[in-house]
């Protein structure tokens, strides 16, 4: 007939398959947004680094163990909020 039977996939009914344009405008979108953030946070972000490094003695950033998008082990950094070596402690 007049209409052709296409392959109807679920997750595209949920999820609609994006053009190469819009997933260009998403990327710039993405890297516009987080490049504003940066400049927005790295003043802050410098005066938090200075004020742990002149309080306490050790390293500013903790890398901590995260499991990602499919159960991918990334280290993300962290400022230390804690004591190096301070006893474990029950709670």
């Amino acid at each position: 007939g007049l209409l052709r039977k296409l392959p109807v996939h679920p997750e595209n009914l949920i999820y609609p398959v994006d053009s190469r344009r819009d997933i260009f405008l998403e990327k710039v979108f993405d890297l516009a947004v987080g490049l504003f953030l940066f400049a927005l946070l790295i003043i802050p972000m410098l005066l938090i680094a200075v004020a742990v490094l002149v309080t306490s003695f050790g390293p500013v950033l903790y890398w901590s163990d995260r499991i990602g998008q499919g159960n991918v082990i990334f280290k993300m950094p962290k400022f230390r909020t804690m004591q190096i070596n301070t006893p474990v402690m029950a709670t």
